[in-house]
């Protein structure tokens, strides 16, 4: 039998106070799992970027959110190219790491609140500055604008998901998450975000608009607009 690759996409912050991470890579052999996690894959010097753009395309991504989670641009920035490039449902497997409340609209609400704030204050960082001296800066606000603009997407789908608690998943060594988890096809491949992808389509501006689950349409722009 192949070995499965799974991803994982978490907080640094979180995991130092519950060990999530390193649970699941205790149980994970015994599945024939192979976990990739970012402190393991990534030498000293090496850029985060091309192991978060590995992430997305992953088969198996499994999610810990957590509320440093949902504030962080590394882990929202991996949520929303999961999310991008197609299958979200089922290529992730959500775990709960903290008593962030999904099912609490208010709470749900101050975080996209929170990714336009933080929109808002790297728009009037630039305002009047040239594109071309800031390359780097600009695309981080494209990225900042992207999270924002889909982040009550983002949230209100991962609030509808079922998640067994975090207590019986450690009781049962992970198994409800891990038993949803197959093993790899050899050619299975996902396709690319400019091809259609469950009814996406590329919209003006070189904008992609996918059209996931019941409806939902999240874009993705890649332009940055003052």
């Amino acid at each position: 039998m192949s070995e499965t690759t799974v991803f994982v996409s978490y907080s640094w912050n979180v995991e130092p106070k519950t060990g999530i991470v390193t649970e699941l890579e205790r149980c994970c052999p015994s599945r024939n799992i192979r976990l990739l996690r970012d402190n393991n894959e990534i030498k000293h010097g090496e850029p985060i970027q091309q192991f978060m753009d590995k992430l997305t395309g992953g088969e198996h991504v499994i999610t810990v959110f957590s509320k440093p989670y949902f504030q962080s641009p590394w882990c929202m920035y991996e949520l929303l190219r999961t999310w991008q490039k197609g299958g979200f449902q089922e290529r992730t497997h959500p775990i709960i790491a903290d008593d962030c409340d999904l099912q609490d609209m208010a709470y749900r609400i101050g975080v996209v609140d929170y990714w336009v704030a933080e929109h808002a204050k790297i728009r009037k960082l630039l305002e009047g500055r040239d594109p071309a001296l800031l390359v780097d800066e600009y695309e981080r606000a494209n990225v900042i604008r992207d999270i924002s603009q889909n982040a009550s997407k983002l949230m209100n789908f991962a609030a509808g998901r079922l998640t067994t608690p975090l207590a019986e998943l450690r009781a049962r060594d992970y198994a409800p998450l891990l038993d949803g988890i197959q093993v790899s096809q050899p050619d299975t491949a996902l396709a690319a975000p400019t091809q259609a992808v469950g009814g996406s389509k590329v919209g003006q501006g070189g904008s992609i608009v996918t059209d996931v689950l019941q409806g939902s349409v999240i874009t993705i722009n890649n332009t940055f607009n003052n």
